[in-house]
């Protein structure tokens, strides 16, 4: 055999391949639950976030611009929307609410909100729409919801009971807070309202 022949490179024997594609296939379906659960949590926290910076903004124009400012939250059809309205006046009344243009919000399909709370209690003599919700901003960082109070959970329409992983949103109805934190809402322990339609 002369010194300058060089043995030809083994390739990969059948048995060898079939024990990665088994060991692929066993890590894929250990992986899938937790990655099928990470993009629709995902979207939840998007949602929820977007909402608490539409409020932020809310509050800040209205401390800045000396003018009411209304946050809309519409679920009376789908998908969900929110969006941002600045008072108009006729002398020193509120006549009406402008619509921010480029300011509504689609929410994420797969998104469901509901209340926090079972507890109905309204500001002013009517109440809202069914699935609308209003927060509105003062200049003096006083916050008028309704209806009362403005505590919303929002989670992934697919979950199940008696546990959903989401994002709850509160505005505190006297020094305009608003708070979005994570968490888990154990339904048979603590009931939330009625879903908003």
């Amino acid at each position: 055999m002369s010194a300058l022949t060089r043995k030809a490179p083994r390739g990969f024997t059948l048995i060898e391949l079939l024990v990665v594609i088994a060991i692929v296939g066993i890590l894929s379906l250990i992986c899938y639950p937790a990655i099928s659960r990470l993009v629709p949590n995902q979207r939840v926290s998007s949602e929820a976030k977007q909402v608490d910076a539409v409020m932020q903004k809310a509050r800040l124009r209205a401390a800045t611009a000396q003018r009411p400012v209304r946050v809309v939250l519409n679920c009376s059809a789908s998908p969900c929307w929110v969006e941002l309205q600045a008072a108009v006046y006729t002398l020193a009344s509120v006549t009406s609410w402008a619509a921010e243009p480029g300011s509504r919000h689609f929410f994420a399909e797969g998104v469901a909100i509901a209340n926090w709370s079972a507890d109905y209690e309204f500001d002013g003599a009517s109440a809202a729409p069914l699935g609308v919700r209003y927060a509105i901003f003062m200049p003096d960082s006083r916050v008028f919801s309704d209806p009362r109070p403005f505590d919303l959970f929002f989670y992934h329409g697919t979950q199940t009971e008696p546990d959903k992983n989401g994002w709850r949103l509160t505005v505190g109805s006297d020094s305009g807070r608003v708070n979005t934190r994570r968490e888990t809402l154990t339904v048979a322990s603590t009931p939330p309202g009625p879903p908003i339609p």
